[in-house]
C-alpha cells in the first residue's frame, strides 16, 4: 500500500480521497445511517471523460469497504458523522 490518509466526515460532507492529477480521481460522501445496523456511503469516481458514482450500504459491524483503486478502512461511525482511513493500492 503505497498511502494512507484519514477522513472525518459529518452527513453529506465529501472528500477527494484519491486526486484526479493524471490518474484516477476517487471521491468518498457520507450519505448516513438508513437504520440503527445499517450505513451509506457513496462513491464517485473520475479518469478524463469516464465517470461513475453508486451509493453502498453496509451494516455496522462491517469495517472494510474496497474503492475503485484502494481500500477503505472504517474507524468509526454514527448517524452524523464517520471516521475513516484510505488506502491507495
Amino acid at each position: 500500500m503505497s498511502g494512507e490518509n484519514t477522513y472525518t466526515l459529518k452527513l453529506g460532507e465529501s472528500a477527494k480521497v484519491r486526486p484526479g492529477i493524471l490518474r484516477a480521481s476517487v471521491s468518498v460522501i457520507y450519505t448516513g445511517m438508513i437504520s440503527a445496523d445499517v450505513y451509506s456511503v457513496a462513491v464517485t469516481w473520475t479518469s478524463g471523460n469516464n465517470s461513475m458514482a453508486y451509493n453502498l450500504y453496509f451494516p455496522k459491524h462491517r469495517h472494510e469497504l474496497l474503492t475503485p483503486k484502494g481500500h477503505i478502512e472504517i474507524d468509526y461511525v454514527s448517524t452524523d458523522e464517520i471516521r475513516f482511513s484510505y488506502f491507495d493500492d
